[in-house]
């Protein structure tokens, strides 16, 4: 089976960064769909510099480039925010026929069985080409800001929560959560080498993974550092990645006085994770409430990270912000604290501290969770059948 996958907003991987979650999601789909015998070809954003295609473990990427004339960044100057709206949804549809255009092309050539598109608020490009090409269409929704006309005309929906959806789509729709890489990212002993490139010592650890946007709440860890360092004179704040609040959430480490209690260690490259992650006691998801602040975020996703640290037998503290899927079974795999404040928070984190054996059993039942639910393998399984279901219909 051809499968033609679309992710026109989501950015091309490349081997300085892996990108964030769209990206990763998008390669982790493609790449176990493969696996599975598929053949897909993924159609997303790229830089207008590099190349048309590229491979990216094992999987044919066509970029999209998105240049200087059709682009869309900040409000043209002299434009209110109300008048540029026009101008970004003129800009985005020129570009989702461009898109169509280009598939319909490069179709005609691949003869293809699916258009699999992750939906956005911008995009019919994968509606018009199943339409011309007479395949059928899928959509992926991981959030609620796609265009109507996508997922009304969708001969199936792939979904982590189908009651996000109107009535009139659910019947249509499959629950399928965000998965993890369980081969990748798995139970070993702390690793020496990161200990001792770290220089961890011999106090506790808690460790923290993200891009560092504003709503992943790096800044919420470093507030409530202070409330856990009183018990825990000799812990160690390990912060893995970088992003947008990575300096200013730095500048607030220097300001309290915590630099002897933080290490950055800046990006790390994905093959690399499983051996941080393995120096963690307590791994934290300290989310905020800015989570929710565009529609269906918080309802729709899935962390990445909490599945990695579930993955890993790391016990975990998550806000109830993102963990609206019940991911985390509180007290079960990890404590969900219903706020990030600091004292929340840092007391969440020193009763796990305090009970180490508590803390590791909780890390045995969120591998067995991610096992049996949340492996990208069985993710890619289901979206298969899903393929096949639809195609039989035809």
């Amino acid at each position: 089976m051809n499968i033609l996958y679309l992710a026109s907003v989501v950015d091309t991987p490349r081997p300085d960064n892996p990108g964030l979650g769209g990206t990763s999601h998008m390669v982790e789909v493609a790449r176990n769909l493969t696996r599975l015998g598929l053949k897909v070809t993924v159609f997303c954003r790229g830089r207008s510099h590099d190349s048309q295609w590229m491979q990216h473990e094992g999987i044919n990427i066509r970029r999209l480039f998105r240049g200087s004339v059709i682009s869309v960044g900040p409000p043209r100057k002299g434009l209110s925010s109300a008048a540029s709206t026009p101008f970004l949804y003129a800009t985005r549809f020129i570009q989702s026929l461009s898109d169509a255009f280009k598939i319909i092309m490069w179709s005609r050539q691949n003869k293809i069985n699916v258009i699999y598109e992750r939906v956005n608020r911008y995009s019919v490009a994968g509606t018009i080409a199943s339409k011309f090409l007479g395949v059928p269409f899928v959509a992926e929704v991981n959030d609620l800001n796609f265009h109507e006309i996508t997922v009304r005309l969708a001969a199936a929906i792939v979904v982590p929560e189908p009651q996000s959806l109107k009535p009139s789509l659910r019947a249509k729709s499959s629950k399928l959560s965000w998965g993890v890489d369980t081969e990748r990212i798995y139970p070993i002993e702390p690793s020496l080498e990161i200990k001792n490139l770290l220089k961890l010592g011999q106090g506790p650890t808690v460790v923290f993974v993200g891009s560092f946007l504003p709503w992943h709440g790096a800044m919420s860890l470093v507030r409530a550092a202070p409330l856990v360092i009183e018990s825990q004179p000799y812990v160690k704040f390990v912060l893995i990645g970088s992003g947008p609040d990575e300096s200013k959430t730095r500048d607030e480490v220097r300001s309290l006085n915590l630099s002897n209690n933080f290490i950055f260690t800046g990006f790390v490259p994905h093959e690399e994770i499983n051996k941080y992650l393995s120096v963690g006691d307590v791994m934290v998801a300290p989310y905020t409430s800015e989570l929710g602040a565009e529609q269906g975020r918080a309802e729709m996703g899935r962390s990445f990270k909490v599945l990695e640290y579930m993955a890993a037998a790391r016990p975990v503290v998550v806000t109830a912000v993102a963990n609206l899927g019940g991911t985390i079974e509180h007290g079960v795999a990890g404590l969900v604290i219903e706020t990030d404040g600091p004292k929340v928070f840092a007391d969440a984190i020193n009763s796990m501290l305090a009970d180490p054996a508590k803390s590791n059993t909780m890390g045995r039942e969120g591998r067995l969770a991610v096992e049996e639910h949340y492996s990208w393998l069985r993710h890619a399984e289901a979206v298969r059948d899903i393929f096949q279901n639809v195609v039989s219909r035809k």
